[in-house]
């Protein structure tokens, strides 16, 4: 899918793909981590699902992650 979307012509889609490690129900503090490409291989990894919501959100406010792979996760 991925490989899909990322070829697709800029003018036909805009798209940020968001990679979480293990997605917690913990309280969400938003001190987390943001880095083009790949998921942080670290298997403790782990980040509340209201950060990546936060995140998801920030990121339509701004074209700085158009068309990017964003690997996310707490601090």
């Amino acid at each position: 899918m991925e490989d899909f979307i990322e070829s697709a012509n800029p003018a036909e889609m805009n798209y940020t793909i968001v990679r979480p490690p293990q997605l917690t129900y913990a309280s969400g503090n938003r001190t987390y981590k943001i880095e083009e490409g790949q998921c942080n291989t670290n298997t403790k990894a782990s980040i509340p699902r209201a950060d990546v919501a936060h995140f998801m959100l920030a990121a339509l406010q701004t074209d700085g992650y158009d068309r990017k792979v964003m690997a996310i996760a707490s601090l």
